[in-house]
Parts: C-alpha cells; structure tokens; sequence
C-alpha cells in the first residue's frame, strides 16, 4: 500500500479534522470504500447467495470497523451515496455506541 494513503488513513482514523482538504477527500474515500463492501454483503444476503455465518462475520467486522473510524459527522456528509435503508440502520447502530 502506498506510504502517504497509509498515513491519511492512520491520521484519519485519528482525528478527520488533522488532514488537510485533499487528505480529507481521500480517507472519505477510504471510508466509502469499506461501506460499498458492507452494502455487497447485504445484498448477497438479501438474494441467497453467501451463508449465515459469512454475512454474520462481516456484520460484525464493519460495525466495528465503523464505530471506531466513522465519526457521525463525516457519515452525515457521505450517506446520501448509498440508498439501502438496511445499510443507514447498521451505521446508525455502529455509531450509536
């Protein structure tokens, strides 16, 4: 992974307010990254195609992965990119905590 993405990611996870505008644009990209494998993983449930205990494991990877990296405000700034209802209610829970 490059050096300088590491660091945004590192400094992101941080404190979102310590990067700079362009810094700032690519851990939100990070971020909405992560949440379009989240809402994969809900769709291939809704249609049968991964098990149970997959889907579980990753709905309890992401909501830990979201209550520790995703700050309420940074998720109200991106949300709108993502219409699944389902997804909005699991982030709402991870933050929540």
């Amino acid at each position: 992974m490059n050096p300088d993405l590491v660091s945004i990611i590192e400094r992101g996870q941080a404190d979102i307010s310590d990067l700079s505008n362009s810094e700032n644009l690519q851990y939100k990209q990070y971020l909405s990254l992560n949440l379009d494998i989240w809402e994969r993983s809900i769709t291939r449930e809704n249609e049968g195609l991964i098990d149970e205990q997959s889907v579980a494991g990753w709905h309890q990877y992401h909501h830990e992965f979201f209550k520790r990296h995703l700050t309420r405000k940074t998720w109200e700034e991106i949300r709108w990119q993502w219409m699944d209802p389902e997804l909005h209610q699991r982030v709402d829970a991870a933050l929540v905590q």
